[in-house]
């Protein structure tokens, strides 16, 4: 399923009941909103604990208002039990995610396969 904002496309697709969302664009002010709709969609639909891997290869930006709607979903995953990984971070948005100390707080890995690796090891 695709989700089209002119600066952010969202796409979805279920690997072995892992939820990988692709993200290409932009995460802003402008964009946020429709972000926290997919997110809180998939979130609250995921029978039981969510798997949830962020494909963020071709996301060239993210604002304030992005990164702390992360932290909310990372902790309504956690709420359900569930798992969130982010994968493919560009050296300068993983710079910032750092900076911020997050590296210590969500899941980084530097692929999709990698992330769904880990993900179907440890399934909750």
């Amino acid at each position: 399923m695709e989700m089209k904002n002119s600066k952010l496309s969202i796409t979805v697709e279920e690997i072995n009941d892992i939820e990988v969302m692709a993200l290409n664009g932009e995460v802003d002010s402008s964009t946020v909103s429709d972000l926290k709709d997919r997110l809180n969609d998939l979130i609250l639909s995921s029978a039981g604990r969510p798997r949830l891997v962020l494909d963020c290869a071709k996301l060239n930006f993210i604002n304030s208002s992005g990164i702390s709607l992360l932290l909310v979903c990372q902790r309504n995953v956690e709420k359900k039990h569930g798992q969130l990984a982010f994968c493919g971070l560009s050296e300068k948005i993983h710079e910032i995610f750092a900076t911020l100390k997050l590296d210590n707080v969500l899941l980084f890995y530097k692929s999709t396969g990698d992330a769904l690796k880990t993900m179907q090891s440890e399934r909750p």
